[in-house]
């Protein structure tokens, strides 16, 4: 279930990213992820690292910038905060991967069914 919970949570992340450059380029990219680098919409969770390599090809530079506004709208998501960018040193799939497991170990749901980390599980 926390799975599922999480993986749509990254899938509306990356929509609301790709959003910001228009609905037009937005769908133009989903489809050159699946013709290009065959990567459907729906499995971007299950593929991170192959989507993050594909991004890199079709923005090069320009990736960081989306990816880092993909982990903002995640985290922001899952009730926390993530400022600053993504540094160059540090993989996009090496802060999907530790949002995951923090999930995973620490959240809960609110009576309103939304994710809430537990505030002692990390601190951002």
């Amino acid at each position: 279930m926390l799975e599922r919970e999480f993986n749509k949570c990254l899938l509306e992340s990356v929509d609301e990213t790709l959003s910001t450059l228009g609905d037009s380029s937005k769908q133009a990219i989903y489809y050159h992820l699946k013709m290009s680098f065959h990567i459907e919409k729906r499995k971007i969770p299950t593929q991170i690292a192959a989507f993050a390599n594909a991004m890199e090809n079709i923005f090069g530079f320009g990736a960081n910038s989306l990816e880092t506004q993909i982990i903002k709208r995640l985290y922001k998501k899952l009730g926390r905060k993530f400022e600053g960018h993504i540094p160059r040193t540090t993989k996009f799939v090496d802060y999907i991967e530790s949002a995951r497991r923090r999930l995973a170990g620490g959240i809960k749901k609110t009576e309103e069914g939304f994710i809430q980390w537990e505030k002692n599980i990390i601190e951002t």
